[in-house]
């Protein structure tokens, strides 16, 4: 018996690390806690290399969301709605095998940005699961930690998957 936890354990672990691996600024990955902060660089010299990599990150993220055609789609005819950590845990292990690659989904949570910006849900204890997001067709995100509501359709590139929404199709509040 322990072994088979000791391994379901391993896996478990070795599928959160490939969820996480990649790249792209588009990965699945969970955002820090709100009170997790990045320290500041030392000099001015790391601070624009900071700032170069965060732009870099951005604009391979708009190079992206540029090459994704959303005309086709009827977002009305949702395929899953998302709106609790429950849900959103088991949307992300069906992430990982390919179920919803093209489909529509809708996910209630709260923006958050580390890297690219997430849709993050949280349950009581602070604990939280999200999965990245890109607009398309507008670069104005809502400030982090905002509630928002989506509907977008998900692209998925090995390991990493990104729901791709068009900027009506993102509700704030």
């Amino acid at each position: 018996m322990k072994k088979i936890l000791a391994i379901a354990l391993a896996l478990m672990m070795l599928l959160s690390f490939a969820a996480c691996g990649g790249d792209k600024g588009g990965d699945t990955t969970a955002a820090p806690d709100a009170d997790t902060t990045e320290a500041a660089p030392a000099d001015s010299t790391e601070a624009a290399e900071s700032t170069d990599a965060a732009d870099s990150t951005e604009a391979a993220s708009e190079d992206a969301s540029a090459d994704i055609d959303l005309s086709g789609v009827d977002f009305s005819k949702v395929d899953l709605t998302v709106e609790d950590l429950d849900a959103m845990e088991k949307f992300q292990n069906e992430l990982s095998e390919g179920k919803w690659t093209d489909k529509v989904v809708k996910i209630k949570g709260y923006d958050s940005y580390f890297n690219h910006h997430s849709i993050m849900i949280k349950d009581a204890d602070g604990a939280g699961h999200g999965v990245a997001y890109e607009l398309v067709g507008s670069d104005e995100y809502p400030e982090e930690k905002t509630e928002i509501t989506i509907t977008g359709v998900v692209k998925t590139e090995g390991w990493t998957s990104t729901i791709y929404v068009p900027a009506d199709q993102l509700v704030v509040g």
